[in-house]
């Protein structure tokens, strides 16, 4: 009987911490995807001599290949608005700031 009573609550925590466990594992992919990003975009300034449009057309390509090892399947999720990559150039073209965010849904605790 105590189990049965139980059960839901076991149900829950066991579906939040799947959920938790995703979205931790999701963090660490795109904060990976950004580094790799921003090191490619730092190659690529001398190269380009500082070019933004072509800095930030490396590193989004970069970062798409990163999350997804299928350019055109991140595309996809850039253009439903699921993903989204922002390439700034700072310090006076000497460095590359890139910030990847990703809308995700939590398959258990979606309330």
């Amino acid at each position: 009987m105590i189990f049965a009573a139980a059960l839901p609550a076991l149900f829950v925590i066991f579906g939040v911490a799947t959920d938790y466990g995703t979205m931790l594992k999701l963090k660490g992919d795109l904060q990976a995807a950004a580094d790799a990003g921003a090191i490619a975009g730092a190659r690529e300034i001398p190269l380009s001599s500082g070019n933004e449009t072509l800095i930030g057309s490396v590193v989004q390509s970069y970062v798409s290949y990163q999350l997804t090892k299928d350019a055109s399947e991140q595309e996809a999720a850039v253009a439903r608005g699921m993903s989204e990559v922002e390439v700034a150039l700072e310090q006076n073209r000497s460095a590359v700031r890139v910030d990847v965010s990703h809308a995700w849904t939590p398959f258990f605790a979606h309330f």
